[in-house]
């Protein structure tokens, strides 16, 4: 039985779900903010249910070595893992993905030639996703994600605002058509009028004054849920914002803001319930991660101040790696 929740997408979740069900590769790609990861997030819930489980992998601009180390450690692979040149013993993970059978994820940019050599080389006849935005030529069938319908952007919407009438209709699609029709982006500008207590009528106003202001559709809606923060959040989504990769555990970000653990884990749960922030977990411990375009607003409003945070980010790294590597081998797993 295929997920349901994801608005407008039906059609592509049964193409998607055809594919994979061959055991194919595929490749999914499109813009900043349409659902890509949202997508293969609600079909990875089937596969948790089988025994091959989830395999996801998010990267940026991996060596094929790397993604053979990354299958390595998820499957306890030491001579992968340990090895000088996991080329090599590039078999022993062609084993492991044929025997498991996962749902392999590899999500993010990555160089046409190295996914096509994972794929030929260790997962066929495998199921396999690529999310990548831009279309790749390779061993895979290539399906596009894009913008919703102006129909669906507004069911969206209004499920997010908990609009249950017509009655704002006409402003509800005024508002979406404001803030670029992808999920992500509608999905916070609903989010940040519940939370600013508006209806569809006055948040419109306040859009089109950002509109004025900004000129930018895709930052309208991050900008209204950004202003529906208290200082001190928007100082933490600031801090998370200027992280090189866009993530952070709570705990590195309770050294990093000086904050005490629980405010961290406080405001970010704040934030992703504006769906600012998307939370996870690493190595049994709460990780927020922002997306890409979020992570460009946030350093855009950081402006000069994004060095001095980026040299602070280093310097802790370094710390914590070190705090680590010292104590008990559990903790420095």
């Amino acid at each position: 039985m295929l997920p349901g929740k994801l608005v407008g997408r039906d059609a592509i979740l049964q193409q998607i779900y055809g594919e994979l069900k061959e055991n194919s590769a595929i490749l999914l790609y499109g813009g900043a903010g349409v659902g890509k990861t949202g997508l293969i997030a609600a079909l990875a819930n089937l596969y948790t249910q089988q025994p091959g489980g989830v395999l996801w992998m998010n990267v940026n601009q991996p060596r094929l070595e790397e993604l053979l180390v990354r299958v390595g450690r998820a499957y306890a692979l030491d001579e992968v893992v340990n090895s000088e040149s996991p080329i090599n013993v590039m078999g022993a993970v062609e084993s492991v993905l044929q025997r498991e059978r996962p749902l392999v994820v590899i999500d993010g940019k990555i160089q046409a030639d190295v996914a096509s050599r994972f794929v030929t080389r260790c997962a066929e006849e495998v199921p396999v996703v690529i999310i990548n935005p831009d279309l790749l030529e390779g061993p895979w069938t290539p399906i596009e994600v894009t913008k919703l319908t102006p129909d669906d952007a507004a069911a969206l919407f209004k499920r997010e605002a908990r609009l249950t009438t017509s009655d704002h209709d006409i402003n509800v699609f005024g508002i979406t058509k404001l803030v670029e029709p992808t999920p992500l982006s509608v999905i916070i500008a609903a989010r940040a009028m519940l939370a600013s207590k508006q209806t569809p009528d006055t948040f419109i106003t306040t859009l089109k004054q950002l509109a004025g202001t900004k000129g930018n559709s895709v930052t309208n809606a991050f900008n209204a849920s950004f202003r529906a923060l208290n200082s001190a959040i928007q100082g933490v989504a600031l801090m998370l914002g200027a992280m090189f990769s866009g993530g952070a555990s709570a705990e590195f970000m309770s050294l990093l803001t000086g904050a005490p653990l629980e405010s961290i884990q406080q405001a970010m749960n704040i934030l992703a319930q504006l769906g600012m922030v998307e939370k996870t977990e690493r190595y049994g411990a709460p990780y927020y991660h922002l997306h890409s375009l979020l992570q460009d607003f946030t350093q855009d409003r950081l402006g000069d101040k994004l060095n001095a945070l980026h040299q602070k980010a280093r310097d802790l790294i370094v710390a914590y790696v070190q705090k680590y590597a010292t104590e008990s081998e559990a903790s420095y797993n």
